[in-house]
């Protein structure tokens, strides 16, 4: 499965909020030129992200977004579902009904493992853990991805 720029680039927003917030709202518009993203493409990212209840949305002048929870407690997998639906390589795997050999199929096993495995590693890694090895990254250097696993 290859993650689309709408999951790439909701989990850098998220990741640039949790950083930037300081217990308040954080203008969309900040967000989407800290990650060089277009601020319309944001507009599409975060009513999806609303809707999953991983940000909230403050109207006014002094309005923008927040987390809904901390960002220890919103994973990776959360937020890729929130942009991308299913994480499954294979659509069988997710929607039995779109393969007529899905009974048959004698690769449909390793589908499902590395799909486990995705769900696995993304389950395990919060946008907390993110920001916390961005943090590590900034004040000394590359870290190692092995912190994820």
């Amino acid at each position: 499965m290859k993650i689309s720029t709408k999951g790439r680039y909701g989990l850098e927003a998220l990741a640039d909020l949790a950083i930037h917030s300081d217990g308040g709202p954080v203008n969309l518009r900040d967000i989407s030129e800290r990650c060089s993203i277009s601020h319309s493409y944001m507009l599409q990212i975060f009513p999806k992200l609303r809707r999953a209840d991983i940000v909230k949305s403050i109207r006014g002048a002094q309005g923008g977004y927040l987390l809904s929870r901390e960002a220890s407690d919103i994973t990776v997998l959360e937020i890729l579902e929130a942009l991308e639906g299913s994480l499954a390589p294979v659509e069988c795997l997710s929607d039995r009904d779109s393969c007529c050999r899905v009974d048959i199929c004698p690769t449909r096993g390793f589908w499902n493992q590395l799909w486990s495995v995705m769900n696995e590693t993304a389950a395990s890694v919060s946008l907390g853990d993110i920001v916390e090895c961005y943090a590590r990254e900034e004040s000394s250097g590359p870290a190692s991805m092995d912190f994820f696993i």
